[in-house]
């Protein structure tokens, strides 16, 4: 029988090794918040115990930042997650700069595997391949293969640099003619946000409101700083996609009120896209604008709202007469009709 895993994602610092131009966390050697490794364990478990009593396993998502600039208590919280339950699956983001040789690559990552983190996802993007520096890459990739743990490519997609197939070429070449060389790849567009803001604006692929696919809300993300985000993509974004603050406030009832609300509710089942016409009607250009992502479009709707009372308060009605399914507005009956018609024919 498949899984069924209760996901979440933690910031765990915002130091790095590199400090890569389109970086949305604007992360640096320079310095950076990290979360607390107490935190982290406290939080797992609390979600673990979540998962658990709703007949779920927990899957952790570590990120930064750079988690491998905090080897050590990587490592820690690796070895506990593992103790508290093997079942747990782990993984971790990185740029594979530690692996200045496939020897040393294979001593930092032989203990992770095994204390149960077996999934590795490697950013290959042309900054990262130009900061790192392509023979680290393949190095990681090389330990990875060798200790048989799942290899993840990450890669941020944009204009005047090179495609995902020819980085994943440039960094797989000595490995792809394995024939039991297994990898997933995770593409996503760059959002304009962090350090990337400095970016001109033709760096970025634009798409139109009805191609941008799914939102992700649900997947919680804490930060450094304790707040609980309502998914992996609102670090930057306004402070209604802010849950809470943890420890402040509990695992249990940061989820009871996750379900409860409703602007995440209608966000959960439309997405963001269902405020376009609502927020066109007022004169706020919306639906025919052009985004990166589906986090790009919330950014759009939701950065304003806490200075922005007119604003606000065309969400909040909206949100209510969805709820009360009070939606007599054609525009939103004839976008919904269509975005759901783009994603039946993906």
């Amino acid at each position: 029988m498949e899984k069924n895993y209760f996901n979440i994602a933690v910031v765990f610092t915002l130091r790095c090794s590199v400090k890569c131009p389109h970086c949305g966390f604007s992360c640096s050697p320079q310095g950076g918040q990290d979360v607390t490794v107490d935190m982290v364990k406290r939080f797992c478990m609390e979600t673990y115990e979540y998962a658990r009593a709703n007949s779920r396993c927990l899957g952790v998502n570590l990120t930064g930042g750079e988690p491998f600039v905090r080897y050590s208590e990587l490592l820690e919280l690796a070895e506990w997650l593992n103790r508290v339950d093997q079942g747990i699956m782990l993984s971790c983001v990185t740029n594979g700069y530690w692996a200045s040789s496939v020897s040393r690559a294979k001593d930092l990552l032989g203990p992770l595997r095994r204390a149960g983190c077996m999934n590795i996802g490697i950013s290959i993007d042309d900054y990262h391949l130009q900061e790192v520096g392509l023979g680290r890459v393949r190095n990681a990739v090389k330990a990875l293969i060798e200790l048989d743990m799942s290899v993840g490519f990450k890669f941020c997609q944009m204009n005047n640099m090179r495609s995902l197939f020819e980085c994943l070429k440039e960094v797989g070449d000595p490995f792809l003619e394995k024939s039991d060389f297994r990898f997933v790849v995770h593409s996503f567009n760059c959002l304009p946000v962090g350090r990337a803001r400095g970016l001109s604006k033709e760096h970025f692929r634009y798409l139109p409101l009805s191609s941008l696919g799914n939102c992700a809300l649900g997947r919680f993300t804490l930060i450094p700083d304790g707040r609980l985000l309502v998914c992996c993509g609102s670090f930057d974004f306004a402070p209604t996609l802010v849950l809470g603050e943890y420890p402040r406030e509990t695992v249990e009832g940061l989820i009871a009120a996750f379900n409860k609300n409703d602007l995440f509710n209608l966000l959960r089942a439309r997405g963001p896209a269902y405020f376009a016409p609502f927020l066109d009607d007022a004169g706020y250009t919306v639906s025919t604008k052009s985004y990166t992502h589906i986090c790009d479009l919330c950014h759009c709707v939701f950065r304003d709202v806490s200075t922005d009372l007119r604003k606000a308060k065309i969400i909040a009605q909206a949100t209510k007469d969805w709820k009360h399914g009070e939606v007599n507005n054609t525009k939103v009956i004839s976008l919904l009709e269509s975005f759901m018609g783009v994603e039946e024919n993906a």
